[in-house]
């Protein structure tokens, strides 16, 4: 893992809380949405297609750096709701994020 990446996982953990959200959830899961995020907020994209639309990729990775600890529970509460029902973890988290946070 580059230095960068890793300095942002540590920005990421610090924004959601991460060692309370553990108390709650599964580890597991919290590293995988930590992975997604870190990934949305690196990978060099011009745009993200979302419902079918064009959203700019900066939109979507300012929108990944205002996740919170409480954003991030409200995601979690939905995800494990919906979870039979989703075929593409990632791609729901992006939608998710765009769409209601």
């Amino acid at each position: 893992m580059r230095l960068g990446h890793l300095s942002l996982h540590l920005k990421i953990k610090d924004n959601i809380k991460y060692d309370i959200l553990l108390y709650h959830y599964d580890k597991s899961v919290i590293d995988k949405i930590i992975n997604v995020m870190a990934e949305v907020l690196t990978i060099d994209t011009p745009y993200y297609t979302i419902e079918k639309k064009q959203c700019p990729a900066e939109l979507v990775r300012q929108r990944f750096l205002e996740i919170d600890y409480g954003k991030l529970e409200a995601f979690l509460l939905d995800f494990i709701m919906q979870n039979e029902k989703i075929h593409n973890a990632k791609a729901y988290m992006i939608t998710s994020t765009m769409l209601c946070i």
